[in-house]
């Protein structure tokens, strides 16, 4: 991007924004809003954000909120962003390198152009956001400068389930050959499905299905869950495994659970005719 010397107050530039999933950390509702918009004493543009839950009582309610702007200086006066929400309305945000009146200064970027940060917002006994919150409105005000801001995040914790699996193959001499790409005609193999809700929320009415493919055997045998309150049913006609999960062993820190299950390799040439019939792919979804 190119800007002639002769011309006065140009900016230009670019924000890569980059969601990634942790599953070691709290669940989050992601919203992110681009544009480009310019903000002036007699426009004051807002965005409300919307399709989220803040965390029931008596939990603490965290969020933060990402911005960039154009235009961010730092010597410059009267930028604000204000948050409204049903607990309070228009409180203008601060941080310690930004103040209240002068929120846009460049504090990341260089001193008259660029502006981008990330911060969380001050909730302390959840004053701005409560508990069973479902929407907040973002406002940018200026009472002196101009500035542009085109793009806005902001990242809510939520309390919902986090049903976490695995599914891996052992031969009969008990070894894990998930994976391995070799397996005899005939051998019998057994599949292991493990679970846990690793979320803050409890789950309900989990039901775990797993689809046994044609180069193995329609029957399996010694159908095993870890706890006898998961109940089992195998239909040989379609081939499907249906794992029924109580709820009070899918509570939030509860612990893993096992399902395991033999079946044999079909020595049927004819179950290896189909494409990609050389590979077994049996995968259990809930």
């Amino acid at each position: 991007i190119q800007v002639p010397n002769s011309r006065k107050n140009s900016v230009a530039g670019w924000v890569l924004f980059i969601v990634y999933e942790d599953t070691s950390k709290p669940a989050r509702n992601i919203s992110l809003f681009d544009g480009y918009s310019l903000v002036t004493e007699s426009n004051n543009p807002h965005i409300k954000v919307s399709g989220f839950k803040t965390a029931p009582a008596p939990l603490p309610v965290n969020a933060k909120f990402a911005f960039a702007t154009l235009d961010g200086d730092a010597s410059g006066t009267q930028d604000m962003v204000l948050i409204s929400t049903n607990k309070i309305t228009n409180e203008i945000l601060s941080t310690p390198n930004r103040p209240s009146y002068n929120f846009f200064n460049s504090t990341i970027t260089d001193e008259n152009g660029i502006d981008i940060g990330i911060f969380k917002l001050e909730n302390t006994n959840n004053r701005i956001l409560g508990n069973d919150t479902t929407e907040a409105t973002f406002y940018f005000a200026t009472r002196e400068d101009y500035y542009i801001p085109y793009m806005l995040a902001f990242s809510i914790e939520v309390i919902e389930p986090n049903i976490l699996m695995s599914k891996r193959v052992f031969n009969a001499a008990n070894q894990d050959v998930t994976g391995k790409n070799t397996i005899a005609l005939g051998e019998t193999l057994r599949y292991e499905i493990k679970f846990q809700n690793q979320g803050n929320d409890n789950a309900k009415n989990l039901v775990i299905t797993d689809n046994i493919t044609d180069n193995l055997e329609s029957s399996i045998t010694n159908i095993t869950p870890s706890d006898n309150k998961i109940t089992t049913n195998y239909n040989p006609t379609n081939r499907k495994l249906t794992i029924s999960v109580p709820d009070e062993l899918v509570k939030k820190n509860s612990k893993e659970y096992t399902v395991s299950f033999n079946v044999k390799v079909t020595d049927k040439c004819s179950q290896w005719r189909n494409p990609c019939a050389n590979e077994i792919k049996n995968i259990a979804y809930a």
